[in-house]
């Protein structure tokens, strides 16, 4: 629960009753609209709704797989439960931990 907040940071008790200091961080370098892509799902178009940011990123992590959008989607369906996506935002917070903690090992 958020306690309170200013220009920079707000007060957040969290589910233990612990009291910290979150940073806000400045977003207006983020888009604020959601976007449908159209993809193929065995054969059959559908779309998905995401952010710009997060259409990007999961075509770099297609890139750097060697696979296409369209695969990378398949095995996220393929997986999920409940809304496709936000299985997609979800594999994309997976990819992005596990890069941060291979760099980490380095």
């Amino acid at each position: 629960m958020t306690l309170g907040c200013n220009r920079e940071q707000c007060l957040v008790l969290d589910d233990s009753n612990q009291v910290s200091f979150v940073r806000i961080f400045q977003l207006e370098h983020m888009s604020k609209s959601i976007i449908k892509y159209s993809i193929a799902l065995q054969g059959h178009r559908t779309s998905v709704s995401l952010e710009p940011e997060f259409w990007g990123e999961l075509k770099r992590i297609a890139i750097s797989h060697g696979k296409s959008i369209n695969t990378i989607v398949g095995q996220i369906d393929n997986c999920r439960q409940g809304n496709l996506s936000s299985a997609i935002r979800v594999f994309i917070l997976e990819e992005a931990t596990k890069r941060l903690d291979t760099n980490a090992k380095i």
